[in-house]
């Protein structure tokens, strides 16, 4: 299965003065398979170490972290010599093992020769904050499949069509743009967890055995998400941590427009109302990857990090296919666009984690006194308005002539399932194309 960050790693292995790579993100997206799969292709062999199947691994660690002791150890430990210029360590769910964790950083500086990756769903919390070897590695986040990368397994000339189409955005053959569109709400019903993209994928059709299939991909993901809550964070932190997480359907659609509401404390947990009753949890699911937290600020101007306030927020599920079945929205009519109000709001969350999965690592919206705009984004330095809209009808864009009139940006985008088009000021990008934003703002 194709995933971008493969192009990445490989710039890694042959980047000047490497450090070791840390591969975060939430759990089940893909990262030990990606770390296994580079190993297989671009090593002549792979030490795996799992401090989850293997809690013993850890006694490695227990003496020196120097590589000059840990190596030895690991060829014992393995059963295998390790050879530096030509072969991959990993080290996965090393959140388990801070001193492993730790050991980072003499890789880093005392034996660079050595390639190590780790990989951690829950890196950043409480246990494993202290190892963290700050400075000392490369740090990369794998995300759910993006629309691209789904499209890749799905349909592989689609997806080459629309890279080469991103190069040099021009209007869409309609009968591509349907066909494209047709992939994307197949898409928002499965999602981008890779179990639920192979279901699709190896049955080649969307039949009711699939979509039956690819709920229970969604349902036992969302139980072993509940189950990490109540591992590491303790009975009552985890019934907030459920709490939180199953109230963001509920809170994006509270807005009678169908557009996504700012995140509202009062009631969310027992007898809560301000922001500092629900913060940990917030922080907890944010840190692990499971929401994405957007600042909601009132000036956009650069920078925009100097006008967020802490308490003002949105927050979007990781991945479309979840929050659909967490919805529990009948398939088919997912597929078949037979939305209901809630369909703006989707169409943000899937726009929040496109951008996400394609490097925007600082999302923003906006609210002005009598508009809002849905995503603001810093791209070389210039403010950029962009407006989400889940169907065709672009033409009520008040909001956007506010920030316009306001800001005088150097372009507004509008994402909308009509076709490209850019009369110099505006330009409208199909929705299956958001994760292209910047590409598109940088070529205009």
């Amino acid at each position: 299965m194709h995933r971008s960050l493969y192009t990445e790693l490989k710039h890694w292995k042959n980047g000047k003065g490497r450090k070791p790579l840390v591969l975060g993100g939430a759990r089940q997206t893909g990262k030990t398979w990606i770390l296994q799969h580079f190993g297989l292709e671009e090593f002549r062999s792979t030490l795996y170490v799992n401090f989850e199947s293997d809690p013993k691994a850890s006694t490695i660690f227990e003496d020196e972290l120097s590589p000059g002791s840990i190596v030895p150890s690991l060829e014992l430990y393995a059963g295998k010599r390790v050879d530096a210029e030509t072969d991959l360590i990993v080290f996965d769910e090393i959140q388990l093992s801070p001193r492993a964790l730790t050991s980072l950083k003499y890789f880093s500086e005392g034996e660079t020769r050595y390639a190590v990756c780790a990989a951690g769903s829950l890196l950043g919390l409480s246990g494993s904050t202290s190892a963290y070897p700050v400075g000392k590695v490369t740090q990369r986040t794998l995300f759910p499949l993006s629309f691209r990368e789904f499209l890749a397994a799905a349909e592989p000339r689609l997806h080459e069509y629309l890279l080469g189409w991103a190069t040099a955005p021009s209007k869409i053959p309609e009968f591509v743009h349907v066909k494209l569109l047709e992939h994307l709400f197949r898409f928002f019903l499965v999602g981008g967890m890779p179990e639920a993209v192979r279901n699709v994928v190896e049955s080649d059709a969307l039949d009711d055995s699939t979509i039956r299939a690819v709920r229970a991909v969604h349902n036992d993901l969302l139980i072993g998400y509940r189950s990490d809550f109540a591992k590491h964070s303790g009975r009552l932190n985890s019934l907030h941590l459920s709490r939180v997480l199953e109230s963001i359907p509920a809170q994006l659609s509270r807005e009678a427009e169908g557009n996504a509401g700012r995140y509202v404390f009062k009631g969310v947990l027992p007898h809560s109302r301000r922001y500092r009753d629900v913060a940990g949890a917030i922080d907890w699911l944010t840190t692990t990857g499971l929401v994405h937290r957007v600042p909601v600020i009132q000036e956009a101007r650069s920078p925009l990090a100097a006008h967020v306030r802490e308490s003002i927020f949105k927050l979007y599920l990781l991945d479309i296919g979840l929050l659909h079945s967490m919805l529990a929205v009948p398939p088919f009519d997912v597929v078949n666009q037979s939305w209901g109000a809630y369909r703006g709001y989707v169409a943000e969350n899937f726009v929040a984690t496109e951008l996400r999965a394609h490097g925007h690592d600082s999302l923003y919206a906006w609210k002005g006194s009598s508009a809002e705009i849905e995503f603001v984004l810093e791209i070389d330095g210039k403010v950029i308005p962009i407006e989400v809209k889940a169907g065709a009808n672009t033409r009520r864009a008040k909001s956007l002539t506010v920030f316009r009139d306001t800001y005088h940006p150097p372009v507004a985008v509008k994402v909308s399932t009509r076709n490209y088009t850019y009369d110099g000021e505006v330009v409208h990008i199909p929705l299956y194309a958001a994760g292209f934003v910047a590409d598109i703002v940088r070529a205009l």
